[in-house]
């Protein structure tokens, strides 16, 4: 590794550093660490990948020391480094708790995390807001894991976290309830979340579409389908369209393009079609679309005439706007 290192320490204009499955000693670590803080302001480096490398406490944290001298770095990748314990955990999040982090990508997958580690990172959350992508797949976060992450990221008021994947772990249906509360806060910037393989029963389906009701960011839902039954895949099928009345229509989902994985992806046809094509900007379309085509009653104006003529800009404004649907009916 000392060679490595000294071939390193000449080159601060590197961006991209894989190091994968090396097989490193503490020593090592602690010479990676060295050329770290010798580039100092000079370094360029964005994406450090260091996946599969038994990684220990002891290296970790001579790694954060060198890591924090990396102003740019935006991308950490420690994917199966399972010997990292609580104690490493801990100065990851005092990192998060740093000025000089920057991460905006963070892969922990398979490193053995339960609820212990899990609460130790939330804390770090809780302050680091530019973390956009998390992945945590194939732990062992049960749910008092989940409620923490979730605290620590809500807690972050402008928190830009788009991608979270936890597939793969050990919370049950109150886990999918904490997350609920992820979901539906207007602070929510969540695009894509992954919990595939793990069983989620009609119960815990029903948390996950109430809290989709309104969420106006998320655009992908991953999950396996084979822990629910007909009833749950019909729950999802009325979140992206609730026919029953026009203001539950209004209420439906119109953002998500996905939900499932593998084989098991629920057929949202045309509705993932129509939040698709009108997402973003234009997707105060998308319930004037499905309001029309489910409720063509609406035409009927006698319920607004106790009202007389307050409403009318009101009903002519929204009409003229819903031309712009014509394309959708027509297909």
């Amino acid at each position: 590794m000392s060679g490595i290192a000294q071939a390193l320490s000449a080159q601060p204009q590197l961006e991209d550093i894989r190091l994968e499955s090396i097989g490193l000693e503490g020593n090592g670590w602690a010479a990676l660490s060295t050329t770290f803080m010798a580039w100092g302001r000079n370094s360029k480096l964005k994406k450090l990948d260091l996946s599969l490398n038994n990684i220990d406490d002891e290296g970790l944290q001579s790694l954060l020391r060198g890591i924090a001298n990396c102003r740019n770095l935006v991308e950490l990748n420690l994917f199966g480094n399972n010997v990292i314990t609580v104690v490493g955990l801990r100065a990851l999040s005092g990192f998060f708790q740093s000025k000089s982090c920057r991460l905006e990508s963070l892969n922990l997958a398979s490193m053995g995390v339960d609820d212990e580690r899990t609460i130790v990172l939330a804390t770090g959350l809780t302050t680091h807001k530019s973390l956009k992508h998390l992945n945590l797949s194939q732990n062992d976060i049960g749910d008092e894991g989940i409620a923490a992450l979730v605290s620590g990221i809500t807690a972050a008021a402008n928190t830009s976290l788009e991608t979270l994947n936890l597939s793969r772990n050990a919370f049950t249906t109150a886990g999918v309830r904490s997350l609920s509360t992820l979901i539906q806060s207007e602070r929510s910037t969540l695009k894509d979340l992954s919990i595939n393989d793990m069983r989620i029963d009609d119960d815990g389906i029903s948390i996950l579409a109430d809290a989709l009701t309104n969420n106006t960011s998320l655009e992908s839902l991953f999950l396996n389908l084979d822990g629910s039954t007909s009833a749950g895949k019909k729950t999802l099928l009325r979140l992206l369209c609730d026919t029953s009345s026009i203001n539950n229509t209004y209420l439906s989902n119109h953002t998500l393009q996905t939900i499932g994985w593998y084989g098991q992806f629920i057929d949202g046809g045309k509705y993932f079609d129509l939040n698709c094509r009108f997402f973003p900007n234009y997707r105060y379309l998308v319930p004037m679309c499905k309001i029309l085509t489910h409720h063509p009653d609406l035409a009927d104006m006698k319920p607004f005439y106790q009202w007389k003529m307050k409403f009318l800009p009101m009903i002519a404004d929204w009409f003229q706007k819903a031309s712009a649907c014509q394309g959708y009916f027509e297909e």
